[in-house]
């Protein structure tokens, strides 16, 4: 199946109140807050989402939300990575079935020594034999601690299930040398925002970026300045987004992210326990951060 990823997404933001009960209803005016934007689509449980902090039956409910708020032409992904292939596999089908459109999935890394590159080619070949839908792999080795290998992800460019990667380390050259190691129905999309613009460069598609839950209208932009080949202008939008990007991933994480959110007139919330929300010294310089880059834009 061929799905179009050339373009930008938001990874969405899971919001919870301050019991730490889930939000659907912040989670639905979030949605439909993103319509007016061009955006290519929407990620819903990925690491931005705090996945790993959501239980089966809120996943459930997630992904019917968006689903049902999403229009049918923008792409739905679903982060379904999970310890065993068994996990994934149930997830994945079970995302298929409300409406993905592609499942986002993780390295297994809790047993790392033994995730060795034949283990892992092995992981991905029967999980994307078996699903219902494409499968995105997600390399983001700063959480897992795990990095594909090039020849790996070489190997598994040619699999007719896997359709792409999302590579959230923001290493450039690493970037580059997959894109220049697989075939060009591969797509590669970056997760980084400090290194969109040359991810674009480079020959990435598209990027699915934290920074978008807060500035979707200025990520697009980027995106469409490069393809309208106004790469000045683009380059000098990017430099713009880079403190606030810094501030919402590098410095603070998913309590910055949510605080940005927040600053951007849409609901953040609280992260879930054991992540801390802000101080409110540290809200303030997310808000300000968040309007010098407005200001400057």
């Amino acid at each position: 199946m061929r799905i179009d990823l050339a373009g930008v997404f938001p990874p969405l933001t899971t919001p919870f109140d301050r019991s730490g009960r889930l939000d659907l209803g912040a989670f639905r005016s979030n949605l439909r807050a993103y319509r007016p934007y061009s955006l290519r689509g929407y990620l819903v449980l990925g690491s931005s989402g705090e996945a790993g902090s959501v239980d089966f039956d809120e996943r459930i409910r997630l992904i019917e939300t968006a689903r049902k708020e999403i229009p049918e032409e923008k792409v739905l992904l679903v982060g379904t990575g999970a310890p065993s292939l068994k996990e994934t596999l149930k997830l994945t089908q079970l995302a298929a079935s409300i409406g993905a459109d592609a499942a986002l999935v993780l390295p297994p890394s809790y047993y790392k020594p033994a995730m060795t590159t034949d283990v892992l080619v092995q992981y991905f070949s029967t999980l994307a034999r078996a699903a219902k839908i494409p499968i995105l792999i997600y390399s983001i080795p700063q959480f897992t601690g795990i990095q594909l290998e090039v020849r790996a992800v070489t190997e598994l460019s040619r699999k007719p299930n896997i359709i792409g990667i999302k590579e959230s380390s923001g290493n450039l050259s690493y970037l580059t040398e997959i894109i220049e190691s697989t075939p060009k129905r591969f797509q590669n999309v970056t997760g980084s925002a400090l290194t969109f613009l040359p991810s674009l460069m480079a020959g990435a598609v598209g990027g699915i970026l934290a920074i978008a839950n807060v500035a979707p209208r200025e990520c697009v932009e980027i995106f469409e300045d490069y393809k309208g080949g106004r790469l000045s202008l683009a380059a000098r939008k990017q430099r713009a987004l880079m403190k606030l990007a810094r501030a919402l991933t590098a410095r603070y994480g998913i309590a910055g992210l949510k605080a940005g959110v927040s600053a951007a007139g849409l609901y953040g919330g609280y992260p879930r326990s054991p992540l801390r929300p802000l101080t409110p010294p540290d809200q303030e310089v997310v808000s300000e951060l968040y309007r010098k880059m407005r200001a400057n834009w």
